[in-house]
């Protein structure tokens, strides 16, 4: 959320800023997967405890909760808790998280039903199956008050990870014959370098951080101190919330020095400077960082409970060559994916698949857990995260 209206970058022009991405486009991506379920046949009555039959195989609810609970994470750890208040185009986060967890469970089933076919062994490391299943028992666990783990056992666990390795051997069956084509490589090589600026703009910033809450104590009644910049004594600051960064703002466009301001007005007690990375603060914030240009500072930013105003220190560009062999070893893996996916769907279609309405409808996420959690961690802003990076 940005505080001002404008967003226009200070001294030193006003470019055009990208287009943020809002918490849908985020997680848009669990859409993609969510629509095998939509057309198996639905079967009433709740006589067992099976949820989805794969050529017959029937599933039981448990084994299906542990995926579930893969896909809660990996909800909330792209979009918070908040995601689960998001709209899909009319369906719900829970239901879309659900129907993802069937789809990983199909991928998976389908692909141990069809290793034999493929020559592959199902023997598996069983001392690797021991300890995986071990931490994943243990890892379910914990969420025994966010979903129904009741059928969960550690037998079940093992069965699952000897799967998924199975899964894996099939995976590299099916897409180990791919060579990559080196001109449609080096297109798309240019053209992500072009359009994504994250992989060369590299970026050591300075923040002003203030508490957004109105109540917060100031910084007053402490001992003066020298202030490392101009020598003199650090004056009191007794301004509170947006009073206290509207006068830190004010006081950059008047040509104050940002490393003064940021000594006197900031809450953070460390003000070090930190590198950008992709894990910190959200889109709409890193793209209203990632374009300043060395010296330029932002507009007012709110985030996660705090005021924020960042100046970018330095400012270098990777050259493209250096960036060329991550951006291979991630483009043969996103084709090696296209030819698998192509395979799976293929037996998707082939395969008998039914699910259980009843229990399917019985399955739900205690989502109010994850939210009392997050507005408990609500203190822990990304000035401190930017003074771990900074440690790093």
């Amino acid at each position: 959320m940005v505080y001002n209206s404008s967003m226009e970058i200070q001294n030193g022009g006003s470019p055009e800023n990208k287009k943020v991405l809002n918490m849908k486009r985020i997680a848009a991506f669990f859409l993609m997967t969510a629509v095998m379920l939509g057309a198996l046949c639905g079967c009433s009555g709740m006589n067992n405890s099976w949820i989805i039959s794969v050529n017959g195989n029937k599933i039981d609810k448990s084994e299906y909760i542990v995926y579930l609970y893969e896909q809660i994470k990996m909800f909330e750890e792209t979009g918070g808790s908040d995601i689960w208040g998001v709209d899909f185009d009319g369906v719900s986060a829970t239901e879309v998280a659900k129907q993802n967890a069937a789809n990983s469970l199909l991928r998976v089933k389908l692909a141990v039903q069809e290793a034999p076919s493929l020559g592959v062994s199902t023997q598996v490391d069983e001392s690797k199956v021991e300890s995986d299943a071990a931490a994943l028992y243990e890892s379910v666990q914990a969420a025994a008050d966010r979903l129904d783990i009741g059928g969960v056992t550690q037998e079940l666990c093992k069965s699952i990870i000897r799967d998924g390795m199975v899964q894996a051997q099939v995976y590299d069956a099916v897409t180990g014959s791919y060579e990559i084509n080196r001109q449609e490589f080096e297109t798309y090589l240019q053209d992500s370098y072009k359009n994504d600026i994250s992989l060369y703009k590299n970026m050591t910033l300075k923040a002003i951080y203030v508490a957004a809450d109105p109540n917060a104590a100031p910084l007053d009644g402490k001992e003066p101190t020298i202030d490392e910049f101009s020598n003199t004594i650090k004056k009191e600051i007794s301004l509170k919330g947006r009073e206290r960064i509207d006068k830190a703002y004010e006081l950059l466009q008047q040509g104050e020095s940002f490393a003064a301001v940021q000594y006197d007005y900031s809450e953070d007690p460390n003000r070090r400077e930190f590198k950008l990375s992709d894990d910190m603060y959200d889109e709409e914030v890193r793209s209203l960082i990632y374009d300043l240009e060395q010296g330029e500072y932002t507009n007012i930013i709110e985030y996660n409970g705090g005021l924020y105003i960042f100046y970018a220190k330095e400012v270098s560009q990777t050259d493209i060559n250096d960036i060329a062999p991550e951006m291979e070893e991630q483009y043969i893996q996103d084709k090696k994916e296209e030819v698998y996916k192509a395979q799976n769907d293929s037996w998707v279609n082939a395969a008998e698949i039914k699910r259980n309405t009843a229990v399917w409808d019985s399955v739900e996420i205690n989502t109010a857990v994850q939210a009392q959690e997050s507005d408990a961690q609500a203190g822990e802003t990304d000035a401190q995260a930017a003074e771990t990076a900074a440690q790093q």
